[in-house]
C-alpha cells in the first residue's frame, strides 16, 4: 500500500460524510411529519383496518406493488407498524449504517481480496438491525419505568370520582413520552368507537410488554365484571413498581460490567489517536502495507466480537 491507498480512504470518508450531511437535509423535517402521522394514523387506523378486511381482493392489488419495498425494510430491520416509534427515518438509518459498511467493506477488500466482497452488505444489514433493535428496546424500557406513575395517576384519578375514560385521556396529556403517545392513542381509539377491552388488547400487541399485559387483562376482567378498580389498579401498579425496583437494582449491580465494556472498547482508539500524532511514522505501517491492513481488520473482528459477547452476557443477566 502507497500513498494512494491513504487517499482513496480519505475519498471514501469524505463521501461518507458528504451522503451523511445530505441525509441529515434531506431528513430535517422527519421529526414534525412524524408527529403528524402518528396523530393521523392513530385515528383512522380502525377505519382501515374495517376497509381492508372487507376487501382482501384490494389488498392483494394495492400490496403487489410494494412488496419489495416491504421485504427491503423487513430485512433491514424496519417494522411499518412501529415506524412512529424510531427517531430517525429509514433513508437517514440506510446512509448511517451504510457509510461505516462500505469502509469496513473496503478494508476487507483489500485485505482478503474478492473474497470478502459480502462483508460490506452483511454489515450494513446488521448495523441497520441493530439501530432498530436499540430503537425498541429503549422505547420498552422508558415504558416499563414510566408504567408505575402512570398506573398511580389512574388510581388517585379514579379514587376520587374521575371516569377510567377521562383518567386515560389525562394520562395521555399529564404523563411524559412515550407513556403519553401510548395512552394517547388509547384514548383516540375509544373516542372513535373501539371497545375498551380490543383498545387494551393493541396497546399490549404493540408494546409487547407484559406489564401492559397485565394492565389489559385486569381492566377488561374489571369491565366485564365489575369490583373494585383502584384496589385493582393499586396492587397491579405495586407489582410492577417492585419489578421496576428490581430491574433497576439488576442494572446498578451491572453497572461495572458496562463500565468495563465501555473502556475496553474506547481504550484501543484513543491510545492509536495518541500514538498517531505524537509518532505518525510508527503508526502509518498499519495503513500503508497489507501486512498492517490484515493486523488492522484482525483487531477491528476481535474488538468487535468481544464487545458484543460482553454486551450479550450483560443483557441476558438482567433479562
Amino acid at each position: 500500500m502507497n500513498r494512494v491507498a491513504l487517499l482513496s480512504l480519505a475519498t471514501a470518508c469524505a463521501g461518507a460524510i458528504a451522503v451523511c450531511g445530505a441525509a441529515l437535509l434531506l431528513n430535517e423535517s422527519h421529526v414534525a411529519r412524524l408527529a403528524i402521522t402518528r396523530r393521523m394514523t392513530s385515528i383512522i387506523t380502525p377505519y382501515r383496518v374495517n376497509e381492508v378486511s372487507a376487501d382482501p381482493s384490494s389488498v392483494r392489488t394495492a400490496g403487489s406493488g410494494s412488496d419489495a419495498a416491504i421485504r427491503l425494510e423487513v430485512l433491514f430491520g424496519f417494522r411499518r407498524v412501529r415506524r412512529m416509534q424510531y427517531t430517525q427515518g429509514f433513508l437517514r438509518v440506510l446512509v448511517f449504517s451504510g457509510c461505516p459498511a462500505a469502509i469496513a467493506g473496503w478494508l476487507a477488500l483489500h485485505v482478503a481480496g474478492m473474497i470478502a466482497l459480502p462483508v460490506a452488505p452483511v454489515l450494513w444489514v446488521v448495523l441497520s438491525r441493530l439501530f432498530y433493535r436499540h430503537c425498541d428496546r429503549r422505547r420498552s424500557a422508558a415504558l416499563f419505568r414510566q408504567f408505575p406513575d402512570a398506573l398511580g395517576m389512574i388510581v388517585r384519578a379514579v379514587r376520587v370520582g374521575v371516569p377510567l375514560g377521562r383518567s386515560i385521556i389525562l394520562i395521555s396529556k399529564e404523563a411524559p413520552d412515550p407513556t403519553s403517545a401510548e395512552f394517547r392513542q388509547l384514548a383516540e381509539e375509544m373516542a372513535v368507537g373501539v371497545p375498551l377491552a380490543e383498545a387494551l388488547r393493541a396497546m399490549g400487541a404493540r408494546n409487547q410488554l407484559a406489564e401492559y399485559r397485565f394492565f389489559a387483562t385486569a381492566l377488561s376482567l374489571q369491565n366485564q365484571t365489575g369490583g373494585g378498580l383502584a384496589e385493582t389498579l393499586e396492587t397491579l401498579a405495586d407489582t410492577v413498581r417492585k419489578r421496576v425496583a428490581a430491574r433497576m437494582r439488576g442494572y446498578a449491580l451491572a453497572s461495572e460490567a458496562r463500565a468495563s465494556c465501555y473502556v475496553l472498547g474506547g481504550l484501543p482508539f484513543v491510545v492509536g489517536v495518541l500514538l498517531f500524532f505524537s509518532n505518525p511514522s510508527y503508526m502509518m505501517p498499519l495503513f500503508t502495507t497489507s501486512f498492517g491492513l490484515k493486523l488492522v481488520a484482525t483487531a477491528a473482528a476481535s474488538l468487535t466480537i468481544g464487545l458484543t459477547l460482553m454486551q450479550q452476557i450483560t443483557n441476558r443477566s438482567l433479562a
